[in-house]
């Protein structure tokens, strides 16, 4: 059973729609959503893929897939017209409207069930699933399940509930427009603090921008080849070998593939904001190596409390913050008993993403495994080759 149906689970069912290698009668993946939203929040106008279109849910292992994103287009009758374009990173409302297309063409996914909680059976040696369905609660029971249910947005620091604070994955759901603020705070470092950042400049009338990070400078994504291996399988399995010291060095090393801004893009936003401050009535301002601690508000503004490294804590006030410090990792422990959660604690994981629970009943999880396989663990494009690595683990189970 499949728990979730965000892109890494949808791969792992596209892939076992194509192979065929388990009876749909066998098969279930479940989704709270009646469709695939995919940082819905968050898809800014014109907003792009980090990664090409051929990696998608499944071309990386399968490339001759029916569920490739070039057979997405030829279905749409846009395929000649795309490779004519040259386009190499689509817009990220197409490539949502790819992931619901290819979850419509199977027939094992249910969307509108929530997960209530999933617990162990130790005497069935079952996994136990109850969810709701029309309010109804249902038990159902397992032999092994894949927990792609992605993670929570979570800051690390308190804030008032206000509709002056938002979280980046809310953004385009909460932001007002046309905005007209005096000033507004971007508190992140990556990718989405960046375009949210150029959203701002181009389609609001805010006087100043304030943009807080813990970085010593707004860095780029590492785009390199060589460096680009740790995404592929040959990548994480070369660092799941690697002892323990070894792998958290690696980790630190890691982290410029996954953390920053991509540089095309970065190009274009330095371009805006340079143009954009130039301008008598506009502020642009970075404040680096800053740890934000508390958001309070006090008559009708948003108090923001940091401590810049070396010096004295500080405040600023704002109109507006937004927030894009990220995602939390670790399993989603709101639908998992205390008993189950016990379980995978005394269980290593192995190079197959594989938690055996028991004899014959196995976990895996997807985009959380960082620690064992590496920091790429949580990027989207690798969720083709551990999902071929998940099927091989179904099979020799199932024998």
């Amino acid at each position: 059973m499949g728990i979730g149906v965000g892109p890494s689970n949808l791969s792992l069912a596209c892939l076992i729609a194509e192979k065929g290698i388990i009876s749909n009668q066998e098969l279930a993946f479940i989704e709270a959503n009646e469709r695939i939203t995919w940082h819905s929040g968050q898809i800014l106008p014109n907003a792009t893929m980090l990664s090409d279109y051929v990696w998608d849910l499944v071309s990386p292992v399968e490339p001759t897939s029916r569920f490739s994103f070039l057979n997405y287009m030829k279905d749409k009758g846009k395929l000649q017209e795309f490779l004519i374009s040259g386009i190499k990173r689509p817009r990220r409302s197409e490539f949502e409207d790819y992931l619901n297309w290819s979850a419509r063409q199977i027939p094992f996914i249910e969307f509108g069930r929530k997960i209530i909680n999933i617990d162990f059976n130790i005497e069935k040696s079952l996994f136990e699933i109850s969810s709701d369905i029309d309010g109804e609660e249902v038990l159902e029971f397992a032999q092994n399940i894949v927990l792609g249910v992605g993670k929570k947005y979570i800051p690390i620091f308190n804030y008032p509930k206000s509709s002056k604070v938002i979280l980046a994955s809310d953004f385009m759901h909460k932001i007002i427009s046309p905005l007209n603020l005096d000033d507004v705070v971007v508190i992140g470092s990556g990718q989405s603090s960046a375009e949210i950042i150029s959203y701002l400049i181009n389609n609001t009338c805010v006087n100043k921008i304030t943009w807080i990070t813990k970085a010593a400078s707004i860095n780029d994504i590492d785009n390199s080849p060589f460096r680009g291996v740790a995404f592929t399988d040959i990548g994480s399995q070369k660092h799941f070998a690697e002892c323990d010291n070894l792998k958290n060095t690696l980790r630190n090393k890691e982290k410029p593939l996954v953390n920053g801004v991509d540089p095309s893009f970065s190009e274009e936003l330095f371009e805006d904001v340079f143009y954009w401050s130039n301008r008598e009535d506009k502020l642009f301002e970075v404040i680096t190596n800053s740890t934000v601690n508390s958001i309070g508000e006090v008559d009708g503004l948003l108090n923001i409390n940091f401590k810049k490294e070396g010096k004295e804590k500080a405040c600023l006030y704002s109109s507006l913050a937004i927030i894009c410090t990220g995602f939390s990792s670790g399993v989603h422990s709101d639908i998992l008993s205390d008993n189950l959660t016990s379980i995978l604690k005394q269980n290593d994981i192995t190079e197959n993403y594989e938690f055996k629970v028991s004899t014959n009943s196995s976990m895996w999880l997807q985009s959380n495994n960082i620690i064992s396989h590496g920091v790429t663990d949580s990027n989207f494009i690798t969720s083709p080759s551990r999902n071929k690595r998940i099927i091989e683990s179904l099979g020799s189970n199932k024998s």
